[in-house]
């Protein structure tokens, strides 16, 4: 993703991490009691680097050292895709579903069922493409750029 899309940041559902410890830490041994979940859920939640040092000392306590060692390789290294500390704010003053609303539109203006499949793919290219190079673009090289890739 990084190598893609260099400024974008990779976010996990942060509930679905939960899942995934809680049932890897039942897998690995750790006992059925009521403490496991919270102090997942405590990590999760931590609200500082602070708070999260503590929480995975906690979580060092109660749970098997087996766990541990897969929480350390796996998800340790990578806290800022799921601990809520390192969530990044929501942008303010952007509308985003007005904005998905626009691209939407952009996308179904070239689309009905009378265009020819590279007419079709002709208007996806220059929405995605900056408009110097799509000006020289024509049908025939669309087409031959869709057979070259398929």
């Amino acid at each position: 993703v990084n190598e893609l899309l260099p400024y974008a940041r990779l976010h996990i559902c942060r509930t679905q991490v939960l899942e995934i410890l809680f049932n890897k830490a039942h897998e690995m041994g750790a006992s059925e009691d009521e403490k496991v979940w919270p102090a997942l859920c405590k990590t999760a939640k931590a609200g500082s680097f602070v708070a999260y040092r503590q929480a995975v000392k906690e979580m060092d306590s109660l749970l098997p050292q087996q766990f541990m060692k897969y929480y350390r390789e796996h998800w340790h290294p990578r806290p800022e895709r799921w601990v809520e500390f390192w969530d990044f704010e929501p942008a303010r003053g952007i509308d985003a579903s007005e904005l998905m609303k626009q691209h939407k539109q952009k996308v179904t203006v070239g689309f009905n069922p009378s265009r020819l499949l590279a007419q079709c793919i002709l208007h996806l290219m220059s929405i995605q493409t900056p408009k110097k190079e799509v000006k020289d673009l024509d049908e025939d090289e669309v087409v031959t750029r869709y057979h070259s890739i398929c």
